[in-house]
């Protein structure tokens, strides 16, 4: 039995949310304690249910109009593509407008992308490792002043067992 992801059914709350996750406003944690929801639940709508798949006739849609329309141009272009291999007319028109089909998705892809914060750019990778040094000294000083003593050691130590994170050099 699978149960209802209370993201989806928040509708546009959901929908907003979603798009703060991926754009680096809100935490996935923030979004769990919202929805009442684990991390990993969370995870999951984000990387599964924006975009929908019909059971029935196997077509892909998505309440977010940004990736309707994506999906749109693609259904289009698939449907496109099906029908000129099937009617077998590989003249130098129809290939040519293939690839500016093909390029013209490609270019909404990576608008759509740039949007949604998904694609890495300097500027933005920036600010969010701004904002978790912040979030990390806020821990911490939470952790020095609202800690009794004897928790505040066991809660460092903790910490110290933790794996470092590896940064690799691009």
């Amino acid at each position: 039995m699978t149960t209802r992801c209370p993201m989806c059914d928040a509708g546009a709350l959901g929908m907003q949310w979603s798009r703060d996750i991926i754009m680096g406003k809100i935490g996935i944690e923030e979004a769990a304690v919202f929805f009442k929801m684990t991390r990993n639940e969370v995870m999951d709508h984000i990387n599964t249910h924006q975009i929908k798949q019909d059971a029935a006739t196997g077509e892909y849609d998505s309440e977010d109009f940004y990736l309707k329309r994506l999906l749109n141009m693609l259904k289009k272009l698939e449907d496109w593509v099906d029908y000129i291999c099937k009617v077998r007319e590989f003249d130098r028109e129809n290939i040519k407008l293939a690839i500016m089909l093909t390029k013209e998705t490609r270019a909404t892809l990576h608008d759509l992308a740039e949007f949604q914060g998904r694609l890495n750019q300097g500027g933005n990778v920036n600010i969010r490792i701004e904002k978790m040094n912040a979030q990390y000294i806020e821990l911490t000083n939470v952790i020095a002043q609202e800690v009794c003593p004897s928790c505040r050691i066991k809660v460092l130590e903790a910490i110290d067992r933790l794996p470092a994170i590896e940064v690799s050099a691009q």
